[in-house]
């Protein structure tokens, strides 16, 4: 039982420590190559995105449902930010 317990604490915590806040085998993206990808923002954040999406209007951003399921119509939609 002890084994198995190490492993697991082990596991946890390689698993931690190797997290990275990137896509494998990705790259930093220039703004100008991707105009049209949104951050959204709850109202009163200035750093933390918790949903992204594509604007497909110049007044219309698509995202996901679940991204406004509580935050409908307190939300700030970011455009060409670094922070996306």
């Amino acid at each position: 039982m002890k084994i198995v317990q190490m492993w697991l604490l082990a596991s946890t915590l390689v698993a931690f420590v190797g997290q990275r806040n990137h896509i494998y085998g990705g790259w930093d993206a220039d703004i100008d190559n991707f105009p049209f990808v949104t951050g959204i923002r709850a109202n009163g954040s200035e750093s933390e995105n918790f949903c992204g999406g594509t604007l497909i209007a110049p007044q219309y951003a698509l995202t996901a449902a679940r991204c406004l399921e509580w935050y409908l119509y307190d939300v700030h939609v970011f455009l060409r930010s670094r922070l996306i």
